[in-house]
């Protein structure tokens, strides 16, 4: 994780914590953001997995998780192997599990939000500090394409089926979306999804 600048009202020091009135004007700034954060991530080849608003004290955190994009793993194994194409690279990344990010891309993304948040919101503001950190083992799964790439890996997901909502642990198929559990397949929509994340498998 690496934690970014924090941005500082005046006056801030006695102050009991953020007001809602502050919560709305940051989530409006952020709400501006993707556009302008989009070049910057396909650049560095990274993704923005959740990014959440949360309440920490007497300031406001934005945290920002990030991942490699599908691809960006194998590529950056191969050109540390010097191009061997070998099963060992193929092994480390392959595309799908683990996280190749780095303190360097989560520095690097940092410095660009604060600036970027900056130029959308020049004056002072509500408080607030920045995080970017990778998203783990437990990574969440958000998007169709997240279902798709994580295919065949152990998820646990709530989810709203049949109007009820129920924790289901289960291997990720896709063509139809589904859970393969001991008890049968689960199938399931993106829009009954409710959270996903994968479960770490040591």
């Amino acid at each position: 994780m690496v934690l970014g600048r924090v941005k500082q009202s005046a006056g801030a020091k006695n102050r009991p914590g953020p007001t809602l009135g502050e919560k709305a004007a940051l989530k409006s700034v952020l709400a501006l953001l993707p556009p302008k954060l989009e070049p910057h991530l396909e650049r560095l080849g990274l993704e923005v997995v959740d990014m959440a608003l949360v309440s920490s004290g007497q300031r406001l955190t934005v945290r920002f998780t990030v991942d490699k994009v599908p691809g960006q793993e194998l590529g950056q194994a191969l050109g540390q192997a010097g191009g061997d194409a070998g099963s060992g690279a193929e092994g480390v990344a392959g595309g799908k599990i683990g996280s190749a990010v780095t303190v360097d891309d989560c520095a690097a993304l940092s410095k660009i939000v604060s600036r970027l948040l900056d130029e959308l919101d020049p004056g002072p503001g509500p408080e607030y500090s920045l995080e970017v950190s990778s998203p783990g083992l437990d990574r969440p799964l958000k998007t169709l394409a997240d279902f798709e790439r994580f295919e065949g890996s152990l998820v646990k997901a709530k989810l709203s089926l049949g109007g009820k909502a129920g924790l289901y642990t289960g291997r990720l198929a896709n063509s139809p979306l589904r859970l393969i559990t001991p008890g049968g397949d689960i199938p399931f929509t993106l829009e009954s999804v409710i959270s996903a994340r994968l479960v770490p498998e040591i």
